[in-house]
């Protein structure tokens, strides 16, 4: 003997062909059907793009290669030294300095030793000296030459005193002005203004 289908068993049967009627369920959404499982499926998908673009992105931007300035003025220059130091930004700060070719074209067969010099490790190291240097809420005030073509950045502090940071040498390419050699710092001098 064949069992029976109950009446239960033959409505979910039958509620899985396409285009089956189900009583009871809600009104027929066309491609979605009775129920909102192809709905959410849909939304979950989406989700998941979404975050897949979200985690892209940032990773991206972790890597970023930055848009290396041209500084034409010297207090171009000093502002972006003074972003550069207060953001902790080392790409920055070491886009401020001479590359290879420049190198090449200014100082010749120096160019391989200089370019050891200002390494990424030393520049970092330079980098973090300024920072330990600069206030927290400094603001850019100028830039002063010191020295043979040295320069020192000037930053106001909230009680009006200013604080000389040596930055070092420049050279100038053409219209730009570059780093050359980063100053060894030496504790900030302050003085009133």
């Amino acid at each position: 003997m064949e069992p029976t289908p109950t009446p239960a068993l033959t409505h979910s049967l039958v509620g899985l062909l396409p285009g089956a009627p189900d009583e009871g369920s809600g009104p027929d959404l066309g491609f979605l059907g009775h129920d909102n499982r192809a709905a959410w499926l849909v939304v979950a998908v989406l989700l998941l793009l979404w975050l897949l673009s979200r985690v892209t992105r940032r990773r991206h931007a972790l890597h970023r290669v930055p848009v290396r300035r041209n500084p034409v003025s010297p207090e171009e220059l000093g502002r972006l030294v003074f972003e550069a130091i207060r953001n902790q930004d080392l790409p920055e700060y070491r886009g401020l300095f001479l590359i290879g070719k420049e190198a090449r074209e200014i100082l010749g067969e120096g160019a391989p030793s200089y370019l050891d010099e200002i390494s990424p490790e030393r520049l970092r190291s330079v980098l973090a000296d300024l920072h330990g240097q600069l206030p927290a809420h400094a603001v850019f005030q100028g830039i002063e030459p010191h020295g043979s073509e040295g320069w020192t950045l000037l930053v106001r502090m909230k009680d009006e005193v200013v604080l000389s940071l040596p930055i070092g040498t420049t050279v100038k390419i053409g219209a730009m002005i570059r780093l050359l050699k980063p100053a060894k710092p030496p504790t900030g001098t302050k003085k009133k203004r």
